[in-house]
């Protein structure tokens, strides 16, 4: 399964750069980034394949594969 999360906290940011969740970026509903592990980020700015997109111009949301838990995959299988 995935799970997609917008990143808007600080927080968000460090579990998707723990993670090394794809992060895809968008600016005015134009997506400039399909997505690439973040590289780094701070305050301002985020860092993903070499590029760097301010954080309040740009939306940025995270793509993961999560694998259900052996019980929720019993009951659905």
């Amino acid at each position: 399964m995935l799970l997609f999360r917008m990143l808007t906290t600080h927080a968000h940011f460090e579990a998707a750069l723990a993670a090394k969740a794809s992060v895809a970026v968008y600016r005015n509903g134009r997506l400039l980034e399909p997505g690439a592990p973040l590289q780094l980020f701070n305050e301002h700015t985020v860092k993903i394949r070499g590029n760097y997109y301010f954080r309040d111009e740009c939306q940025f949301e995270s793509c993961q594969q999560v694998r259900p838990a052996s019980s929720e995959a019993s009951e659905t299988g």
